[in-house]
């Protein structure tokens, strides 16, 4: 087997799943999506409430397109609370 441990920095994944103010309070590994997936729990104002101890989870919808330069670019679509 070969392997590496791979560090990504908590503003470079939040950058990325466009929620620049966020906090990351837990991750793991979640198999129950049918493969594996990252898993995130953040604090951000646009997340719901948490009611009861309940974290609801989140499924996050994105919009690409290629611009007139040619890049790619990925929008977050709002969340539906």
């Amino acid at each position: 087997m070969k392997a590496g441990r791979i560090g990504i920095s908590e503003r470079l994944i939040l950058q990325w799943l466009q929620f620049p103010n966020a906090t990351i309070l837990e991750s793991r590994f979640n198999t129950d999506f049918g493969s594996r997936a990252l898993e995130l729990v953040i604090e951000d104002e646009e997340m719901p409430e948490v009611k009861n101890n309940n974290i609801e989870t989140i499924v996050l919808s994105f919009t690409s397109y290629t611009d007139g330069m040619g890049h790619s670019v990925a929008i977050r679509e709002p969340l539906n609370k």
